[in-house]
């Protein structure tokens, strides 16, 4: 029989500010689909009004799936947030996904 209950939940540690780290969970396959097309003309450097709002979806899906259940909303990224910060969240998002997706328990 092969047990699916012997997969570690594993969390990637974000901190938000100085009183604020969440644990993001690992996305679901509709979650990463979605995650992924918001962000995919990002890398081109296309940049259009709709692509940033894309962007910001994007990233709020991604740090609403935490372990703590905080709600983060748009506007507390908008307002705390730069572009760059943001691209670095995604990279390191990224990886840790792709890296646990290739790893066994």
């Amino acid at each position: 029989m092969f047990d699916l209950s012997v997969y570690k939940q594993r969390y990637f540690e974000v901190k938000l500010n100085n009183s604020l780290t969440i644990h993001i969970e690992m996305p679901t396959k509709k979650q990463l689909k979605n995650i992924l097309s918001l962000t995919e003309n990002m890398k081109d450097g296309k940049i259009s009004g709709e692509e940033l709002d894309k962007f910001y979806s994007a990233i709020v899906i991604a740090l609403n799936k935490n372990k703590e259940k905080k709600k983060i909303e748009a506007n507390y990224i908008e307002e705390n947030f730069n572009i760059t910060a943001l691209y670095g969240f995604f990279d390191e998002y990224y990886t840790w996904v792709s890296d646990n997706l290739n790893q066994k328990n």
